[in-house]
């Protein structure tokens, strides 16, 4: 009886201890009883009272695996900071969510303050605009990757409607107005999103958004354009995420003379300049534009070309003259030919346009930014090399192709014979060496004596060269032994050499019926296409090895919705005049168009199908006419 009193005494003294800590928020204190004796051990009790109900939670010496995730979790979570982070702030305080998430935001300030001298030349343009005035602004970050990040997003989408609010003059801005980043840095901004929200100065939530990502975050530069009541602005965003954000932005406003001017006609021809300003990269509004300094170098370069041709002075002149044009027809924006109808000009386009609202329109003003131009060329001109700079990452791919090469030296008799069609004999000698010194600073061993020895082995090359198909030996690109060759065109006749290629692509009912009203969220897929399809016949050389740079005379694409299977028919032709055809320049047309509608529209739909690249029809040379139904 006696100990049963003891053990009810101690009881009551637990409960009334632990009413005494529903008053507090935190305690670690748990008491252990053994018939009338205690014996006090350490122990946690994290938050026990809230919202009018107790709740206890006693950790020993560690907080199990299981409760560590799910804190990392919901860290992370709220955070969004790198994983190793999160975990390294819980630990420091003592698996403490709330104390980890304010140490998380002191650690992000430093952090970001070390990141600040990285290079920034990723990230994206934001654009936010009313019926008369656009901003654009310019986020930097390290990498692409980051720039995809939601968050990231938001936050240039926040600054480009801030650029937008900013105070500026009430009459139409003449020139384009240019956006320190001192003259953001310490504005207010109110921020409205799941991980950070509330009223910020601008360089607090970038510095924030740099702790969130890990890397080092900019805001670079802004621009403002308006125009008058009787005007438009018009915009293009090229590979663009989401709407009002991408990489390239193409800028204009149009004027109509007469404030009674319809101003659909100017939207739906602003839209397409502003699109052919990205693609054809115009430096000048028209050639009083262009400003002495730019001329007088052009001059004095075309100049110095000119003469070398030893010429007279007065046939170097006219030389000048013609390539001055030229010059002018490339810079020039009223001068160059318009990207979706090479025929015109966009001084003849505008005539058009006038004679359509019955009164003149002309281009007040354009801009044309692209993200980190500039940034790589100041960097190199200051010496500094980022370990993320493009001839890195060649580099690094170049280390891959030997380790590569390298492991294909392990199977003798397989890597000698591949080796030999890519290899004249003494190239392949001093290849296989350079390679046997790479894989033993890879593998730290030497090469074994079978495949050392089969470079002696002549009478093995001879013998796989004649188990060579003998139709491979007719191919043009192969030589009579085996090997790659690009052929040799020099003594074939110029002539004029047409192809026609044709290709489809199968969207599906949801995304042609977006394509056929013009509501993909990228822009207008058809005419992106068409212009990339245009480029992409221009840069065929580079993408198929063994094909020659071509001068194209002429290149069309024609792009039709075709509503029976729910697809669009893509028929390209390449002309040239010339010693080889443009087979390939017409197939890699509309290949290049087929994959940049695919791009436009996965987003709606990832089963989208390229279908049917074939050549329809090729003219000129010596193998003459071909067609594909004939």
């Amino acid at each position: 009886m006696s100990c049963f009193q003891g053990f009810r005494r101690s009881l009551a003294f637990q409960l009334k201890e632990l009413d005494a800590w529903k008053q507090v928020r935190q305690s670690y204190c748990c008491r252990v009883f053994r018939m009338d004796q205690q014996i006090v051990e350490s122990r946690e009790i994290r938050k026990p009272y809230l919202m009018g109900s107790m709740f206890l939670r006693m950790f020993s010496g560690e907080v199990s695996a299981s409760e560590q995730m799910n804190l990392i979790k919901q860290l992370r979570e709220r955070t969004s900071a790198p994983i190793k982070d999160v975990k390294s702030s819980l630990v420091a305080c003592n698996w403490d969510i709330e104390a980890a998430q304010k140490d998380l935001r002191k650690r992000g300030v430093v952090l970001a303050s070390k990141k600040s001298s990285r290079t920034a030349a990723e990230g994206l343009l934001a654009i936010a605009q009313t019926e008369n005035k656009v901003a654009v602004i310019e986020l930097n970050c390290e990498t692409d990757f980051v720039a995809r990040n939601e968050i990231f997003q938001y936050l240039a989408s926040s600054l480009a409607r801030l650029a937008l609010s900013s105070k500026s003059p009430t009459q139409k801005i003449q020139t384009p107005l240019s956006f320190d980043p001192d003259y953001f840095e310490n504005m207010e901004i109110v921020l409205d999103h799941p991980k950070f929200s509330g009223e910020t100065t601008v360089q607090s939530a970038i510095t924030e958004v740099a702790a969130m990502v890990g890397e080092n975050v900019k805001l670079r530069r802004g621009f403002a354009l308006s125009t008058s009541s009787h005007g438009v602005v018009s915009t293009y965003l090229h590979t663009c995420p989401k709407p009002g954000l991408g990489r390239i932005a193409g800028i204009l406003t149009l004027e109509a003379k007469d404030s009674n001017a319809s101003v659909d006609a100017l939207h739906r021809v602003g839209s397409s300049l502003a699109m052919h300003i990205v693609a054809a990269k115009p430096l000048f509004l028209s050639k009083e534009n262009v400003t002495s300094a730019a001329l007088d170098s052009e001059h004095d370069i075309l100049k110095t070309q000119a003469k070398s041709s030893g010429k007279s002075q007065m046939a170097i002149e006219k030389m000048v003259e013609g390539r001055l044009r030229k010059y002018f027809e490339e810079v020039v924006l009223l001068e160059q030919k318009f990207v979706m109808n090479d025929s015109v000009n966009i001084k003849s386009l505008l005539k058009d346009l006038s004679k359509e609202v019955g009164t003149d329109v002309e281009i007040d003003n354009f801009l044309r930014v692209e993200v980190g131009e500039g940034i790589q060329s100041l960097q190199l001109h200051q010496g500094s090399i980022s370990p993320r700079s493009s001839g890195a990452v060649r580099k690094r791919r170049e280390n891959l192709a030997v380790f590569m090469l390298a492991i294909l030296l392990r199977r003798p008799r397989f890597t000698y014979f591949v080796g030999k069609r890519f290899f004249s004999n003494n190239v392949f000698d001093h290849a296989v060496a350079e390679l046997n010194k790479e894989m033993e600073l890879i593998f730290g061993e030497t090469l074994p004596s079978s495949v050392m020895d089969s470079t002696s082995r002549p009478q093995e090359s001879q013998v796989t060269t004649s188990r060579l198909d003998e139709s491979q030996q007719s191919l043009s690109h192969v030589d009579v032994c085996g090997r790659a060759s690009m052929v040799d065109i020099s003594s074939k006749v110029d002539s004029k050499r047409v192809a026609v290629a044709g290709c489809r692509v199968l969207l599906g009912k949801k995304a042609f019926d977006l394509v056929a009203a013009n509501q993909i969220a990228k822009g207008d897929v058809l005419a992106v296409a068409k212009i990339a399809g245009i480029s992409g016949a221009k840069q065929t050389s580079n993408l198929i090895p063994l094909c020659h740079n071509i001068g194209l005379t002429h290149v069309q694409l024609d792009l039709t919705l075709n509503d029976k299977d729910y697809s669009v028919d893509i028929e390209g032709e390449a002309t040239t005049t010339g010693k080889t055809g443009v087979e390939m320049e017409a197939m890699t047309a509309v290949t290049v168009a087929g994959l940049t509608i695919y791009d436009m529209c996965k987003a709606i739909s990832k089963d989208i199908s390229i279908t049917d690249i074939h050549l329809k029809h090729k003219s000129g040379g010596k193998s003459g006419h071909w067609s594909k139904n004939s």
